[in-house]
Parts: structure tokens; C-alpha cells; sequence
């Protein structure tokens, strides 16, 4: 008997070892048996070409998908349709949702399943918008399968009685969610505080950015020397190409922001990053790393969970109470209003029309009835409760 690279004999029946990827082999049975060595060699190599062209196992083979291997192509789908919560999503799946229903035939999945799923997420006593965000995931993914033909019916028809009410997992806590003036001033002028981060903290309270548009913002965005405030033109977070709310927004530069980043680009950037900023730079790339921690990238894109972390340590250092990284924005939003800008004009600076022109809009509304919500915010930048030198890192 002729033997055939990739195919062997269990019982009666002809098998198949397939490279899953590097390093990673699996057999699988063929339809073939004794004597059809030919025929299985010929199936497992068109199967090992579907396999090296980047096709999933399931596809590959023909066999019925499972939750976690579409999972897979559920994922990779949603990164080139540019969701951007996607690593979010595949950490939910990872941790909630596979442990369970990983190993399942999409069409063997039911209601009580996706129940189970849930429950088990309810017991950890996880913020009942984690527990939603979970079961929003599962149900867009049994979705997607519905579309592509993989199953027939939907299980995710859960109702609230077992999603739970959607409500904050610790009451009350949004009254805190917010810097006093002091608090800021503090934040955006301490020494102890490295520049790129007092910046930072200064785009994400007095300029209203989001993370992610505070981290993607680049210089030729940061327009000096209009009248009466200069521009911050908002296109994009991080690096996806548009806003979360897809609107293109003008934020006024308060002047205490203006100086901040004109000092910053005068002397502190070419400092941190050993040459002067070009147009396309980002505004406030990650500093050099100072730990012995997993790396960073030297001038790339800082990422919400790096700041959020920095943001700790310099709350501690400063005797401050910890708060999130977003509360910088809401904090700038509470300060404008407080000191008398309108709701509605303030929102086209801090969230855009979304569906209109941004350049008619802004035109025919006037930049300086725009800048006279920014303008009358009463904040100093000066000696500050902690004169450390030291960096924290």
C-alpha cells in the first residue's frame, strides 16, 4: 500500500493531520477508507491550501462551526469593519462567554444557554452594564451567524427579569465623578507631573477631548493664532479615522490650554522625543518607558489603560482621591457651564452636530459666539501644592 504524506490508518477508516497554524496540528477523520489513500491525500491538500490561505478550521474542513470558531471570524470581520470595540468584545468572549459555549454547534445553542451565560456573569457581581455588554456581544454574534446561514434561530431573547435593570453598579458615585478646580489646576501645573501628561489631562479637561481624540490628535490639527482663540480641529480617535460620534467638531483653545501646548511644542516635545514635532506627529505620543514592565512603544499611540494607570499615580502622589480618565471631560464640561456658557452652543464645541457641515455650520453659527463659551473659564496655572521633582513614572 502506497503511503500518502499527512494521512494514516485508524481501524478501516483513512485520517488526516492538518497544520492548524505554526505549530499547532490536528487530525481529523476523512469519508475515505483503506484502499482510497489517493482520494485523502488529494482531500487533506486541498484542505491544508484552504488552511494556509487564512481560511478558520470550521470552513476549512467543513465542519459545523462552533461558537468559539466563528467567534474567531466574528472577530476578525469586526476589526475590518473598524468596530472600535472589538478588543473589548473578544475580551468578553474570551472570559464569559467560550468557558460555556465555546465548545457548542452554533445550531445546538438555546435560549437557556445564553441564560446560563448570563447568570454566571450575574453571580460575580459584575456592574450590570458589564452584564449587558456581555449578552450584547452574544447576541451580535448569533446575529452575524444567522446572516452568513450558519443557524437557524436566535437564542439571545433574554428580558430584564434575568439581564437585570440597567443601572450603575455603585449608586451615587457620578457626583463624585469629577476634579475640582483646585483638583485640575493641580493636575495640569505640579512639577512632580511630567509635561506630557499635564498636557494630556489639560486636551482631556479644557479641551474636552475624549481619550482616544486626546491620543490620536496630531499638530497640524492644533491651530494657533486665530482670533479670538485658536482651533483644535477634532477628526479622529486614536488612529480609526473618525470621532465616536462620526462628527467632526471645533473645540476654542482656552488660553490656558494655548500656552500649555505652545510651551509643550516650543521645548518639551523635541525634548521627550530627541527632534522637533512635524505636522503628522501626535500631539502627546508615549513617553519613554521607566519601569521594568512590558514595553510601550517609544512615540506611539497612548492607550486608555496606560493613562488611566499614570492618571492613578499621580493622584496618589498628589493625596488626591482616585477618579477615571473620562472625568477629565466631564469635568471641563461642569467648569464652562459653571462659569456661564450655554448648554447648547458649549455641546457643538464638546460633541458636534453630527450630519451637518462642519464648515457651514461653524460659519454660519460665528467662531467668536463659540469662543465666548471657552473664554470666561476662570483657571490658573501656577505653584501648586507639591513641588517634587521627582517624575512618577
Amino acid at each position: 500500500m502506497k503511503t500518502h504524506k499527512g494521512v494514516f490508518v485508524r481501524g478501516s477508516k483513512l485520517w488526516m493531520r492538518l497544520r492548524v497554524r505554526p505549530g499547532e496540528w490536528k487530525n481529523l477523520p476523512t469519508k475515505y477508507r483503506v484502499g482510497e489513500e489517493a482520494q485523502a491525500a488529494e482531500l487533506r491538500r486541498l484542505t491544508q491550501e484552504r488552511l494556509d490561505a487564512g481560511h478558520e478550521f470550521t470552513e476549512a474542513t467543513g465542519a459545523p462551526p462552533t461558537v468559539e470558531s466563528f467567534g474567531r471570524t466574528f472577530l476578525k470581520q469586526r476589526r475590518e469593519l473598524g468596530v472600535r470595540s472589538v478588543d473589548d468584545d473578544e475580551s468578553r468572549l474570551k472570559t464569559h462567554v467560550y468557558p460555556v459555549l465555546g465548545p457548542m454547534r452554533l445550531e445546538e445553542v438555546q435560549p437557556r444557554h445564553v441564560a446560563d451565560v448570563i447568570a454566571k456573569v450575574r453571580a460575580q457581581k459584575l456592574a450590570p452594564r458589564t452584564v449587558r455588554n456581555v449578552y450584547s456581544v452574544v447576541r451580535a454574534l448569533f446575529r452575524d451567524a444567522q446572516i452568513a446561514g450558519l443557524c437557524s434561530q436566535q437564542p439571545c431573547i433574554l428580558t430584564h427579569f434575568q439581564l437585570g435593570k440597567v443601572r450603575d453598579g455603585k449608586k451615587g458615585w457620578r457626583a463624585g465623578a469629577v476634579f475640582s478646580r483646585e483638583e485640575l489646576e493641580a493636575l495640569i501645573s505640579d512639577p512632580g507631573i511630567p509635561q506630557d501628561r499635564r498636557v494630556l489631562y489639560a486636551l482631556a479637561s479644557v479641551g474636552c477631548l475624549r481619550h482616544g481624540e486626546a491620543a490620536g490628535l496630531r499638530w497640524r490639527d492644533v491651530v494657533f493664532g486665530l482670533e479670538p482663540l485658536g482651533r483644535i480641529v477634532v477628526l479622529t480617535s486614536y488612529d480609526q479615522g473618525d470621532t465616536k460620534t462620526g462628527a467632526e467638531r471645533w473645540m476654542p483653545m482656552h488660553p490656558v490650554l494655548a500656552a500649555m501646548l505652545a510651551e509643550w511644542k516650543l521645548a518639551g516635545w523635541a525634548r521627550e522625543q530627541g527632534r522637533a514635532p512635524a505636522p503628522d506627529d501626535l500631539v502627546v505620543p508615549h513617553s519613554r518607558p521607566t519601569n521594568r514592565g512590558p514595553r510601550v512603544e517609544f512615540g506611539g499611540m497612548r492607550s486608555d489603560h496606560d493613562s488611566y494607570k499614570r492618571l492613578r499615580k499621580d493622584l496618589t502622589a498628589l493625596g488626591k482621591r482616585l477618579r477615571r480618565f473620562h472625568d477629565f471631560r466631564r469635568t471641563g464640561i461642569t467648569l464652562f457651564r459653571e462659569d456661564g456658557a450655554e448648554r447648547d452652543v458649549l455641546r457643538l464645541c464638546t460633541h458636534g452636530a453630527p450630519g451637518q457641515d462642519v464648515m457651514e455650520l461653524y460659519t454660519s453659527f460665528g467662531w467668536s459666539k463659540l469662543c465666548a463659551q471657552v473664554q470666561p473659564l476662570k483657571l490658573h496655572r501656577g505653584a501648586s501644592v507639591s513641588s517634587s521633582s521627582s517624575s512618577p513614572s
